[in-house]
């Protein structure tokens, strides 16, 4: 059986609850209190969860038929039955041992009857199946899995907000730590519509491209680590949401750990919209060590430094106040060459005959976020002395510039490709040429196809057809 990594037991109960329980006392959990999602399917249920002896007791037929599995009640013997694939199991009313596959399972609480609806514990719906079981406290909801999901066991801890919110200007909310150091971010909001329709996206690039390694990696905004707790954001489980629902060709990389274990470092500006390059190393660290391979720590490369730097945040609060809240709180922008020998080119098309001119990885010369790649091109192609036989495909807007900088360092060709810029993005008929991801595959067979978004790239109507328009 696999290893189940996390149960929701008791903590879910007194998240709910909040008192106590005796012996024998029986609550009902307000249902509009937790919500539960399997593979990423936001659950309704017709009964309430409930609770007994500090365990949590949910209904049993509807997460188990959300899994796949047929469910059946044996209404002479009270007992209700299960079946997945090659595994049963069986449970009676008032009992707490589980039967799976004729092997007993002593649970904490038997099953309950409330009203006409069988409750199990949360430990049934593990062990029943193998299915991972999870809880998000902040936003009060239990997933249920059927395979392991990358976000398993993501904590964000409260160490580092900014306590104090100043407002809204133009769509940027400013915060700061004792009437000084501004921290401008971007609070948005990923429904369950959205990260669902994204996942599909996602898993249509990997059937156009059958034999390569698929990989997507959604990133928080800072937000997610530094706005304040009335303002906090959601995004890991929206993300957790989105990763239960790619397929098995396609694997989730999880960004907000390294990110939240690096918080008290410069991985987010304070003045841009945008992650430092240093933020997004410690994501492609964790990305290339899923892929078998690492990289040397990134205080080894060579390095220069631009000070007080002001960003796009700058640009958007101009005539507000917000604006000289941020002037007076610069960042400095690093910038990391890579260690390989390399050739860079810019192209219009995706058959790359319209060339545009050579690129380089690290521009110090615009002393903006444009550092990094020379800002957004349609196509650019890095041919390395990596000698290794593998080719990434990148498919990026902005906040894939810094970490596209890095791959340099681990693939023998590396594509850089920005959605955005073909299939008449926007409608404004100013990038007209196509890009399909398919055609791509067949005309240069890359090995690894990795598609990294932001959140505005999921919540986005433009940005999200655009990125559909590619598997289309």
């Amino acid at each position: 059986m696999r290893f189940i990594k996390h149960i929701i037991g008791a903590v879910l109960t007194t998240a709910l609850i909040g008192v106590p329980l005796t012996l024998t006392q029986i609550v009902y959990a307000d249902i509009s209190d937790i919500s539960v999602y399997v593979n990423g399917i936001k659950t309704e249920f017709d009964e309430p969860p409930a609770s007994e002896n500090d365990r949590t007791l949910v209904p049993m037929r509807g997460i188990f038929e959300a899994l796949g599995a047929e469910v059946y009640w044996d209404e002479k013997s009270e007992t209700a039955s299960a079946f997945l694939n090659e595994d049963t199991m069986s449970i009676t009313i008032d009992n707490n041992i589980m039967l799976k596959n004729n092997d007993e399972i002593i649970l904490d609480v038997p099953a309950r009857m409330y009203g006409d609806r069988t409750l199990v514990p949360v430990r049934a719906i593990s062990e029943a199946f193998g299915s991972y079981v999870g809880w998000d406290e902040n936003t009060q909801t239990g997933f249920v899995d059927s395979k392991e999901n990358p976000m398993n066991e993501t904590i964000i801890s409260d160490e580092y907000r900014y306590p104090n919110y100043n407002g809204n200007f133009n769509d940027v909310d400013i915060f700061d730590k004792n009437n000084e150091d501004y921290f401008g971010m971007e609070l948005l909001h990923i429904s369950d519509e959205q990260g669902s329709a994204y996942a599909k996206t996602i898993n249509a690039f990997a059937n156009s491209a059958p034999n390569a390694n698929v990989y997507n990696i959604v990133v928080p905004t800072a937000a997610e680590f530094y706005a304040s707790d009335e303002y906090k954001t959601s995004y890991t489980p929206a993300i957790r949401k989105i990763y239960s629902q790619l397929n098995d060709n396609v694997k989730g990389i999880n960004a907000v750990s390294p990110l939240m274990n690096h918080a008290d470092e410069n991985i987010y500006f304070h003045t841009d919209h945008h992650w430092t390059q240093l933020g997004a190393y410690y994501v492609y660290e964790a990305f290339i060590n899923e892929l078998g391979d690492d990289i040397d720590p990134y205080y080894t490369f060579d390095k220069q430094t631009i000070s007080n730097y002001y960003g796009s945040l700058t640009r958007f609060t101009a005539d507000t106040d917000g604006y000289d809240m941020l002037m007076s709180s610069p960042n400095a922008l690093q910038l990391f060459s890579p260690k390989v020998s390399y050739e860079g080119y810019s192209f219009n098309d995706m058959e790359m005959n319209d060339f545009i001119s050579n690129v380089e990885p690290i521009v110090p010369g615009f002393k903006n976020y444009n550092c990094f790649l020379g800002g957004d091109y349609p196509l650019q192609v890095y041919n390395t002395d990596v000698n290794n036989g593998r080719s990434l495909v990148i498919i990026k807007e902005s906040y894939g510039n810094a970490f596209s900088t890095w791959a340099l360092n681990n693939f023998e060709t590396v594509y850089i490709v920005d959605y955005r810029k073909f299939n008449n993005y926007g409608g404004t008929n100013e990038y007209e040429n196509v890009f399909k991801i398919n055609e791509f595959y067949e005309l240069t067979n890359f090995t690894d196809l990795l598609i990294i978004s932001y959140p505005v790239s999921v919540t986005n109507a433009p940005e999200a057809a655009a990125l559909r328009t590619m598997t289309e």
